[in-house]
């Protein structure tokens, strides 16, 4: 078992890495909005195939 303050730095060396991770996905990552229109429709019979 590790010492506990080697044990918190590790947890902190970990949740930084995480969160330089995620601010490089939110920084990179493609934004842009939702689509509004599409969807659902309903089909008819021939559409069934």
């Amino acid at each position: 078992m590790l010492p506990p303050m080697r044990a918190f730095r590790r947890g902190l060396i970990v949740v930084g890495v995480a969160a330089i991770a995620g601010a490089l996905m939110k920084v990179r990552g493609k934004g842009g909005v939702a689509p509004t229109n599409g969807g659902w429709r309903e089909l008819e019979a021939p559409d069934f195939r």
